[in-house]
């Protein structure tokens, strides 16, 4: 600070006690010299108050046009390089500026996969909006990553919050790199490298929070093979719950653990089938339907607690029979298949003879989606989604294909009667809807729009704008014309959003093959 700085800064002190002793008790001491003081000089003020603010206003000035601005010392960074994705047209642009105002969020992930498939890279002024976004959604990350291009991953190497978007070949120290970077490169390294990924989490695992062991493990269902079998089977032991469900999930995953082993081992004793036997005309004696006997456990222990069983039941279900739902839901369905030489749709009409029928379908339609055996799935989707939780059949519908899900689902759909339970499944159909399938819905929701309880049916309601985010945006005039009502008539809002994002999407997908926007 120069000698006239600190004139003007002692001046203005002065000022300021002056105003809060009052300018009557004490006269205003000014700089007399340089510069500054020669304008105070000027002053004419007949009272001391109206001196104290003319030199308050004269001081307020000189000290805001003399300050200095900040200077950085350290080197500018080095510039992005050159990018190789072309940028997106203003055209296809401007859907992502409305998408990232919250406006149509449902629909990033689509006009982010669109994006990739053209070889397009994001508006550079939508960058930090979107890494930001990445930051605070994970799931979102993958798909972003095509579409930042090389200023969006030179971005991130100076805001730790965006470490994620680095690629594989940036050197992040995982000791000491963010939780949000080490997730990162946890999830890259084990789509590429999983021992090594492996490695780094156990380098750090005794010192890390438990709350973030639970973070990370997870990360281990990508690329998992048992060479993680014995890093899971210790983790039982952690001290955090969640540390513990996880790794018991992850070895249930994997038949040849110990885990799976010992599963099988209980289980293997408290159920026992018995094949049917076709009925002799001539000899008088009719045939016999094959029977399963189910046998209970009779008590959850120590052992079966760490494998992840849980002791206490939900409501409405047996503790024993809750018991021995969980342990079947481990075992991979085809075992016993394989052990009784019988297809699934045996011994699913076997088990439902049983006093214990929904345990037994529940703990099969669990393990099938758990080891994605498709040929499980489709029976139980088949025959038994009424005697499914909402939530297990869900899960069976997304371990399946996505044409295979059509495939299963459809009959359903086109079936009579009541559909109204098959809504949040329709909703679980989270890839791009073929138009046979889109027509086929498109009917089932003609028909309760139609219908007189439509208007307090918010399954319907709800499920609407899922619908319209997969169902295929080239039948969105057909769409209106079926569900829709005649030009100018009152129409419930559900339809008409689910209309209009449909119409949004047919629009947005058809700006990304517009050649003149290219």
């Amino acid at each position: 600070m120069g000698e006239q700085g600190a004139s003007s800064h002692t001046a203005w002190n002065e000022l300021v006690a002056a105003a809060l002793i009052g300018g009557e008790r004490e006269a205003v001491r000014l700089p007399d010299e340089g510069p500054l003081g020669e304008v105070l000089s000027r002053l004419e003020c007949p009272s001391r108050e109206q001196q104290l603010l003319g030199a308050a206003a004269i001081l307020s000035l000189y000290r805001r046009a003399g300050a200095r601005p900040a200077v950085e010392t350290a080197p500018p960074p080095e510039p992005s390089p050159a990018e190789s994705l072309s940028r997106c047209p203003s055209s296809v642009g401007r859907y992502l500026a409305e998408i990232l105002s919250g406006t149509r969020a449902e629909l990033l992930s689509e006009w982010l996969d669109a994006a990739a498939a053209a070889g397009m890279r994001a508006p550079e002024e939508l960058l930090p909006a979107l890494l930001d976004l990445g930051a605070a959604r994970e799931g979102i990350r993958e798909k972003l990553l095509p579409v930042l291009g090389e200023r969006g991953r030179w971005l991130a190497r100076h805001n730790p919050d965006w470490a994620y978007a680095l690629g594989p070949e940036e050197a992040i120290d995982w000791e000491t790199a963010p939780r949000v970077a080490r997730l990162a490169l946890l999830k890259r390294l084990r789509a590429t490298d999983p021992a090594r990924a492996r490695e780094l989490l156990q380098s750090t695992w005794e010192q890390d929070p438990p709350n973030e062991r639970a973070a990370f493990i997870e990360h281990l269902n990508a690329g998992l093979s048992m060479e993680d079998e014995p890093f899971l089977e210790a983790a039982l032991d952690d001290k955090r719950k969640e540390v513990r469900t996880q790794a018991a999930e992850l070895l249930a995953k994997l038949p040849q653990s110990r885990l799976s082993a010992r599963m099988l081992e209980r289980v293997r004793p408290l159920l026992s089938f018995t094949p049917g036997q076709p009925s002799r005309v001539l000899a008088f004696m009719p045939g016999k339907k094959p029977s399963l006997q189910v046998t209970l456990p009779e008590a959850c222990d120590r052992a079966m607690a760490r494998d992840g069983i849980e002791a206490k039941p939900p409501p409405g279900m047996g503790k024993k029979a809750f018991w021995l739902m969980q342990m079947i839901a481990v075992i991979p369905p085809a075992t016993w298949c394989e052990m009784w030489g019988t297809p699934p749709q045996v011994l699913i009409e076997a088990a439902r003879e049983t006093e214990h029928h929904r345990e037994l379908l529940e703990g099969w339609a669990r393990a099938a989606a758990r080891h994605r055996d498709r040929e499980w799935a489709e029976a139980l989707l088949s025959t038994s989604i009424p005697s499914l939780p909402e939530g297990v059949a869900a899960e069976l519908v997304d371990s399946l294909p996505s044409e295979r899900r059509e495939a299963a689902l459809l009959p359903h759909v086109q079936a009579s009667g009541n559909r109204i339970p098959l809504v949040p499944l329709l909703a679980h159909c989270q890839h791009a809807w073929s138009e046979m399938f889109t027509r086929a819905v498109i009917a089932l929701v003609r028909e309760h729009v139609r219908g007189p309880g439509y208007p307090s049916d918010w399954r319907i309601h709800d499920a609407l704008k899922e619908f319209a985010l997969y169902a295929a945006p080239a039948l969105a005039d057909e769409a209106t014309r079926t569900i829709g009502g005649p030009p100018g008539s009152m129409q419930l809002r559900s339809v008409e959003q689910f209309l209009d994002l449909l119409h949004f999407r047919r629009q947005m997908l058809a700006a990304f093959g517009d050649k003149e926007t290219r």
